[in-house]
């Protein structure tokens, strides 16, 4: 583990897989500390990431870091956060259901969808692999 202005970073020691893994671990203490944590992930990182909840509203307020985020990463917003990030949006996945409404389902869409993209599956496989697992076992 390496710890850079503050806050965790998690990288794998096997070189295949530290090129494509790297998890932002909350809680922070503080949100300055995750703006910066975030700005300094999406100016490095190169391989697909993952963004949910608190590094949604961050590039929400700072547009600029949109242009920055790595090639096919992987946005995984509630419905108000789209709206935060690209305003009003129509066509939204409706495959979910009232289990999926509450507390720590993005967290656990995030870790599943991070979990594929450490395996391997390419972004749009690794991204529907882990809504519908979530889905299913809500």
């Amino acid at each position: 583990m390496n710890t850079q202005i503050g806050y965790p970073i998690f990288r794998s020691e096997n070189k295949k897989l530290a090129d494509r893994t790297t998890i932002l671990a909350e809680p922070i203490p503080s949100i300055d500390l995750l703006e910066r944590a975030c700005y300094q992930l999406v100016k490095r990182m190169n391989a697909p990431m993952v963004f949910d909840a608190d590094a949604l509203n961050i590039i929400a307020k700072n547009k600029n870091l949109i242009q920055r985020i790595p090639e096919n990463s992987i946005l995984t917003p509630h419905p108000k956060e789209l709206e935060r990030l690209f305003g009003k949006f129509d066509n939204v996945n409706g495959t979910g259901n009232e289990r999926l409404a509450k507390g720590g389902s993005g967290d656990k869409l995030t870790g599943l969808i991070a979990g594929y993209l450490a395996q391997g599956l390419k972004t749009k496989h690794a991204a529907i692999c882990g809504m519908f697992e979530l889905i299913e076992f809500a």
